[in-house]
């Protein structure tokens, strides 16, 4: 059994900007005019909301914009897209140089589909300005659901892409629940299906597409089930660090402290595994791109190469601009959780790597029957 691949490109941070992060302060821009947004090809309403709502949370609540809370902002709105950007300036006479900057910035995204765009400005009560903008990936469109809905009551998720997919798929992940992922019928360029969330909290909708090189997010939605929309930033339980771990071994504390809570055995490290994502993460960041398959084949290819024999395979990979912000993305994101949770894999082998601008790219790939196991430290 190969378990679907997915990718953590639905965070922010998978495409970093000049400085090696999905977001930049300090830049300055005038109050007056703004950047202009040239390079998109449309100012989109639902994500000129989202901008406008990140920088009030930024000006009213001091709350510093990053991926997680761009990719919020946008769910909140409706925006469905699975690969967003922000960048965030200041106010000051120099213009020219400021749109320079924003033009840099917004080279900086490859998009794959119609790149679109909006921004929003906010003063504080200092007299301070802050002016944030936003740009997404469009690689398809996802009909509107209901931001409410009751435990049970079904929902009827209606996608269409702008590129021929080859299969499809539907995860759904109930609030604290381990994600129910629905393999779907296509034609290619459409998908209509039911769903249903199942309890109350946050209920994440995300469409899975594969063009080419595995399948990814294009689209997610958040219902909230038997409970009020939220109007602020969400609140997160802080991670336990401990400094004495590498930055693979603090993901694999993480990742087995998550599968405790949800009831579910620990994932041993295996060297063999973790050569496999070892190779794989030094390949993206001397490529400086994401995905499953670089030339070099998808994860079972990559695996039985180096004589590693698996009942099961599956495979996580991700950019971010710090290493807590990548665990909280692929935690954020149903098709990968869906990985991070699943009960056939039994090891797991990790990688973590900085390119020379600090972004972090990282690759877990999990199997059960590999090579011996090794635990390496206790809860």
């Amino acid at each position: 059994m190969i378990r679907p691949l997915t990718i953590a490109c639905a965070l922010a941070s998978c495409l970093p900007n000049e400085n090696g992060d999905a977001h930049v302060s300090g830049f300055m821009a005038p109050a007056d005019p703004s950047p202009t947004l040239r390079g998109c090809t449309s100012d989109d309403a639902r994500l000129r909301r989202a901008a406008s709502r990140l920088v009030r949370w930024n000006v009213t609540r001091g709350v510093t914009i990053n991926d997680e809370l761009l990719l919020y902002a946008m769910r909140l709105e409706g925006v469905p897209y699975a690969w967003p950007r922000s960048w965030m300036i200041t106010p000051t006479r120099d213009h020219a140089e400021t749109q320079a900057r924003f033009d840099t910035w917004l080279g900086t995204f490859q998009a794959e589909g119609e790149r679109r765009c909006a921004a929003s400005a906010d003063e504080s009560p200092d007299g301070s300005r802050a002016w944030v903008a936003v740009a997404a990936d469009v690689l398809g469109e996802l009909a509107p659901l209901p931001q409410q809905a009751q435990s049970g009551e079904g929902l009827i998720i209606k996608a269409t892409f702008r590129r021929r997919a080859r299969s499809a798929s539907i995860v759904v992940a109930d609030e604290g629940e381990v994600p129910r992922e629905h393999v779907v019928q296509t034609d290619g360029f459409t998908v209509t299906y039911p769903v249903t969330c199942k309890r109350r909290g946050r209920c994440i909708i995300q469409v899975m597409a594969e063009f080419g090189a595995g399948p990814r997010p294009i689209l997610e939605a958040f219902v909230f089930v038997d409970m009020p929309v939220p109007n602020g930033p969400p609140a997160h339980r802080d991670l336990r660090t401990d400094v004495n771990l590498s930055d693979a071994e603090q993901l694999r504390m993480w990742l087995n402290e998550m599968r405790i809570d949800h009831g579910l055995s620990r994932l041993a490290a295996d060297a063999k595994l973790e050569q496999v994502a070892r190779e794989h993460t030094e390949q993206m960041v001397r490529e400086q791109r994401l995905g499953h398959d670089l030339n070099r084949g998808d994860v079972m290819t990559r695996a039985e190469r180096i004589g590693i024999h698996f009942q099961t395979i599956g495979e996580n990979v991700a950019n971010a601009g710090s290493v807590t912000a990548l665990h909280r993305g692929w935690t954020e994101s149903p098709s990968h959780l869906s990985n991070m949770l699943a009960r056939e894999y039994d090891r797991v082998g990790i990688a973590v790597m900085r390119d020379a601008k600090g972004s972090v790219w990282a690759t877990q790939v999990f199997a059960r029957g590999a090579s011996p196991v090794n635990f390496g430290y206790s809860r």
